[in-house]
């Protein structure tokens, strides 16, 4: 009986150990998440246009060192970061490092209070070509944070000459309310506060080829099945033509080889004279006696 008191014991302080720790990394954040509003355009060229609206309520009497990280593995390059607050630009600087874009920025010291900023950057190859429909696919609310966030928005926007062609929408990840605001905008709300590491991705489908884009390098590595057709729709049909022909004969000279290498066999083995078709004297093999 003792013996399982202390088990118990055990369990408890170590139930309690870990509670403690978890809310002393919660406690020892400089700031807390208030609201994450995303707006995503996108660009005729293919390219995502992306600003990220981040309010925080700072606990801190410090400057703040504040970092984005963005996964490349669905992403061809990222470009043209900008980080304002109060529409001041602040230094920034940025990196790859484990398949991951990092965006740093210092924010100048002040005061505890509410503080807002916005992240500005361009995604290029983040569309995935499909013959069924082109994808958008963005992971808008990212769970890359150490406390819940209490309240997020998404708006996917589309080009004025993709109006009224959205062909299907969706999330995934936290509950979202999901609507369509007018022929081209799109808008994701989650319906409760998103837990820290919990995520909204949101994605869009275009009738394709409606935009002239190609095939981004991740995806060539991806999705197989659709590359040959890709690559074979960019060769002019005259050079498609000259090599079919070109195969046709090489195996027609295959087969003619091997079928004339065959007849030659066969003469030698019968003890057949090739140029006179007549049979050799003294040679073992004779025609079969019918």
């Amino acid at each position: 009986m003792q013996r399982a008191v202390r088990i118990w014991l055990c369990f408890l302080a170590l139930a309690c150990g870990l509670g403690a720790v978890h809310a002393g990394r919660a406690a020892g954040t400089e700031y807390l998440w208030r609201t994450l509003n995303v707006e995503i355009e996108l660009a005729s060229s293919g390219d995502l246009l992306i600003t990220e609206t981040q309010s925080y309520d700072v606990t801190g009497q410090k400057a703040l060192q504040l970092q984005r990280t963005i996964p490349l593995t669905n992403v061809d390059r990222i470009s043209k970061v900008e980080v304002f607050e109060n529409e001041q630009a602040l230094a920034v600087k940025t990196g790859i490092k484990d398949e991951h874009f990092h965006i740093r920025w210092r924010a100048p010291h002040q005061k505890a209070e509410a503080r807002t900023f916005t992240v500005r950057y361009r995604v290029q190859g983040a569309i995935r070509v499909h013959p069924g429909g082109d994808q958008i696919v963005w992971t808008a609310l990212f769970g890359d944070r150490e406390t819940p966030l209490p309240k997020g928005a998404v708006t996917l926007r589309m080009p004025s000459d993709l109006a009224g062609e959205i062909q299907h929408w969706q999330s995934y990840g936290a509950p979202a309310a999901v609507r369509q605001l007018d022929a081209r905008t799109l808008s994701f709300v989650p319906s409760a506060p998103l837990q820290p590491d919990e995520t909204l991705k949101v994605k869009a489908v275009i009738p394709h080829g409606r935009l002239d884009v190609t095939m981004p390098k991740w995806q060539q590595g991806v999705d197989v099945p659709y590359v040959l057709p890709g690559l074979l729709g960019q060769i002019d049909a005259a050079v498609l033509i000259v090599v079919g022909i070109g195969l046709f004969a090489c195996l027609y000279y295959a087969i003619s080889s091997t079928v004339y290498a065959e007849d030659n066999e066969t003469a030698t083995t019968m003890g057949l004279d090739r140029d006179t078709g007549t049979y050799r004297p003294g040679d073992r093999a004779r025609p079969p006696p019918y």
